[in-house]
Protein backbone atom coordinates (compact mmCIF):
# COMPACT_ATOMS: atom_id res chain seq x y z
CA UNK A 1 0.00 0.00 0.00
CA UNK A 2 1.19 3.46 -0.83
CA UNK A 3 4.49 4.29 -2.43
CA UNK A 4 5.68 6.10 -5.52
CA UNK A 5 6.79 4.56 -8.80
CA UNK A 6 8.79 6.49 -11.40
CA UNK A 7 9.29 4.68 -14.70
CA UNK A 8 11.48 5.54 -17.67
CA UNK A 9 9.41 4.62 -20.70
CA UNK A 10 12.44 3.37 -22.66
CA UNK A 11 12.14 -0.32 -23.40
CA UNK A 12 15.20 -2.35 -22.46
CA UNK A 13 14.97 -6.00 -23.43
CA UNK A 14 16.52 -8.41 -20.93
CA UNK A 15 18.57 -11.32 -22.23
CA UNK A 16 15.72 -13.88 -22.14
CA UNK A 17 13.66 -11.57 -24.36
CA UNK A 18 16.57 -10.91 -26.72
CA UNK A 19 17.20 -14.65 -27.03
CA UNK A 20 13.54 -15.33 -27.79
CA UNK A 21 12.92 -17.43 -24.67
CA UNK A 22 10.45 -14.91 -23.26
CA UNK A 23 8.28 -12.14 -24.65
CA UNK A 24 8.45 -8.59 -23.39
CA UNK A 25 5.36 -7.84 -21.28
CA UNK A 26 2.80 -5.80 -23.19
CA UNK A 27 2.09 -2.36 -21.66
CA UNK A 28 4.05 -3.19 -18.52
CA UNK A 29 4.28 0.48 -17.53
CA UNK A 30 0.51 0.92 -17.79
CA UNK A 31 -0.07 -2.30 -15.85
CA UNK A 32 2.13 -1.01 -13.04
CA UNK A 33 0.32 2.34 -13.10
CA UNK A 34 -3.00 0.51 -12.71
CA UNK A 35 -1.67 -1.27 -9.62
CA UNK A 36 0.02 1.76 -8.04
CA UNK A 37 -1.91 4.99 -8.51
CA UNK A 38 1.07 7.24 -7.70
CA UNK A 39 3.04 6.27 -10.81
CA UNK A 40 4.86 8.68 -13.10
CA UNK A 41 5.88 7.45 -16.56
CA UNK A 42 8.42 9.71 -18.22
CA UNK A 43 10.82 9.76 -21.15
CA UNK A 44 13.92 10.11 -18.98
CA UNK A 45 16.16 9.05 -21.86
CA UNK A 46 15.01 11.98 -24.01
CA UNK A 47 15.43 14.34 -21.07
CA UNK A 48 18.97 13.05 -20.51
CA UNK A 49 19.76 13.46 -24.22
CA UNK A 50 18.64 17.08 -23.96
CA UNK A 51 21.07 17.46 -21.04
CA UNK A 52 23.91 16.10 -23.17
CA UNK A 53 23.99 12.31 -22.77
CA UNK A 54 21.24 9.69 -22.85
CA UNK A 55 23.23 7.60 -20.37
CA UNK A 56 22.29 10.11 -17.66
CA UNK A 57 18.66 8.91 -17.75
CA UNK A 58 19.13 7.22 -14.40
CA UNK A 59 20.21 10.55 -12.91
CA UNK A 60 17.07 12.21 -14.29
CA UNK A 61 15.13 9.54 -12.37
CA UNK A 62 17.17 10.22 -9.23
CA UNK A 63 16.20 13.88 -9.52
CA UNK A 64 12.55 12.91 -9.74
CA UNK A 65 12.87 10.60 -6.75
CA UNK A 66 14.58 13.32 -4.70
CA UNK A 67 11.71 15.70 -5.48
CA UNK A 68 9.10 13.04 -4.71
CA UNK A 69 10.43 12.13 -1.28
CA UNK A 70 11.97 15.49 -0.34
CA UNK A 71 15.65 14.58 -0.33
CA UNK A 72 17.63 17.84 -0.18
CA UNK A 73 19.09 18.61 -3.61
CA UNK A 74 22.39 19.70 -2.10
CA UNK A 75 22.94 16.25 -0.56
CA UNK A 76 22.30 14.46 -3.84
CA UNK A 77 24.41 16.91 -5.83
CA UNK A 78 27.29 16.40 -3.38
CA UNK A 79 26.99 12.63 -3.86
CA UNK A 80 26.99 13.10 -7.64
CA UNK A 81 30.12 15.26 -7.38
CA UNK A 82 31.84 12.53 -5.34
CA UNK A 83 30.88 9.63 -7.62
CA UNK A 84 30.80 10.96 -11.18
CA UNK A 85 33.99 11.50 -13.21
CA UNK A 86 34.79 15.15 -13.91
CA UNK A 87 34.15 14.81 -17.65
CA UNK A 88 30.54 13.73 -17.01
CA UNK A 89 29.81 15.89 -13.97
CA UNK A 90 28.00 18.81 -15.59
CA UNK A 91 25.74 16.57 -17.68
CA UNK A 92 24.82 14.55 -14.60
CA UNK A 93 24.13 17.62 -12.45
CA UNK A 94 21.98 19.05 -15.22
CA UNK A 95 20.13 15.73 -15.58
CA UNK A 96 19.49 15.61 -11.83
CA UNK A 97 18.14 19.17 -11.82
CA UNK A 98 15.93 18.52 -14.85
CA UNK A 99 14.42 15.45 -13.20
CA UNK A 100 13.82 17.38 -10.02
CA UNK A 101 12.28 20.30 -11.91
CA UNK A 102 10.04 18.00 -13.95
CA UNK A 103 8.57 16.16 -10.99
CA UNK A 104 8.23 19.34 -8.91
CA UNK A 105 6.24 20.92 -11.75
CA UNK A 106 4.11 17.77 -11.99
CA UNK A 107 3.42 17.81 -8.24
CA UNK A 108 2.52 21.51 -8.35
CA UNK A 109 -0.14 20.80 -10.99
CA UNK A 110 -1.95 18.34 -8.71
Amino acid sequence: PGGKVIINDERVDPLPVMSGKLKYPVDIDKRIANLIPDTTIVDATRMAEECGNSRAANVVLVGMLAAAINIPAEEVENAIREMVPAKALEVNLKAFREGQKYLSATLNRL
